[in-house]
């Protein structure tokens, strides 16, 4: 199911994957870091950093993106 973008938000969504590749390179999370993500939306992001073992902290306020971030991450044992 797709989500629409709310504009009272401020909601815009990622989907390049070459950015996203680009951003999370550049932060070059390790284990141990501490990573808050505000607003991690469809988790574009917020997955690839899950990945580094990280100590990653997601915050979003829109409870469908919520519902979705958190059932998405309790099946890796992360939420």
């Amino acid at each position: 199911m797709e989500h629409r973008a709310r504009k009272r938000f401020g909601q815009n969504f990622l989907t390049d994957e070459a950015l996203i590749r680009r951003i999370v390179d550049t932060i070059q999370p390790v284990a141990g870091d501490l990573i808050i993500e505000i607003g991690p939306g469809q988790a574009a992001i917020s997955q690839p950093l899950s990945e580094s073992d990280a100590d990653l902290h997601l915050l979003e306020i829109e409870r469908a993106l919520a519902a979705r971030v958190n059932t998405r991450f309790e099946a890796d044992g992360l939420a």
